[in-house]
């Protein structure tokens, strides 16, 4: 029984809001036009992602122009390549010393 009483009392508010109505004194949009600006705002937001992306661009390329320079650097100094026999070391025998004991 509540339940009926609670739907009727939101049905009559429903009917009551959809049925409003209020007038608007006169001149209340020229005011509210007068009120703002001529132009909108332009937003600088393309500008301070334009500034981040030349001062990413411009440590990118000091970046690459360092590792060339230090690359380019050190390949003057390389020294001659060890043979791979060289590289190679000889395992040491486990029964030699086996043997000696």
């Amino acid at each position: 029984m509540s339940n009926d009483i609670n739907n009727n009392w939101i049905e009559a508010i429903k009917n009551k809001a959809d049925n409003a109505t209020r007038q608007v004194p006169e001149g209340t949009w020229e005011a509210i036009a007068s009120a703002l600006p001529k132009q909108a705002p332009k937003l600088k937001q393309r500008a301070i992602s334009t500034k981040w992306w030349k001062g990413i661009a411009a440590a990118a390329t000091v970046a690459i122009v360092v590792a060339t320079g230090v690359m380019v650097y050190n390949a003057n100094d390389e020294q001659q390549p060890v043979p791979l026999a060289q590289q190679i070391k000889k395992p040491k025998r486990l029964y030699n010393k086996l043997s000696k004991c």
